[in-house]
């Protein structure tokens, strides 16, 4: 926590005053001597003021996408990879896993359930191993059969 708290200051001064602080010098201190040497004009105000905006707007919601989950260990592990991705043939581009993939275990780690995101149903799915796949529209579980389990999952707006 020192090394921080001095790197900062150190950097701070340096960067005010143009030479190392001589003193310690409070947060306050700091603050003042940055509002003093520095300008603000209408474009910057602007600019963050549009980044907030951005920040704000609707996400994206592809028409289709892909899951591709990776599971290694086999039976009794929940180690796993998760991506989400759209693709078709001019266009790839990786999407937030956390917001498009559930995965889920049963409680004794040998069944492994991925799911679309709420409003989308799977259409297609393959498992790489050839384990056998259950379920129903938006979920689908792969038996854990094989050191390393794949599967690969289309899900489509409904």
């Amino acid at each position: 926590m020192f090394l921080i708290t001095f790197a900062l200051v150190f950097g701070v001064s340096y960067l005010v005053n143009g030479t190392p602080p001589n003193d310690v010098v409070s947060i306050e201190e700091v603050g003042a001597s940055i509002e003093e040497n520095s300008t603000t004009s209408e474009t910057s105000k602007d600019n963050v003021i549009s980044v907030e905006k951005a920040n704000t707007a609707e996400e994206y919601l592809p028409d289709s996408y892909w899951i591709k989950v990776v599971q290694v260990g086999g039976f009794d592990s929940n180690l796993l990879s998760k991506v989400a991705l759209i693709s078709d043939e001019d266009f790839h581009a990786y999407i937030d896993s956390d917001k498009f993939v559930t995965t889920s275990f049963n409680s004794n780690l040998s069944l492994l359930w991925v799911g679309c995101r709420e409003g989308y149903k799977i259409v297609n799915e393959k498992s790489e191993t050839n384990s056998a796949i259950y379920g129903v529209d938006s979920i689908r579980g792969i038996e854990l059969i094989a050191d390393v389990n794949k599967l690969n999952i289309r899900c489509k707006k409904h």
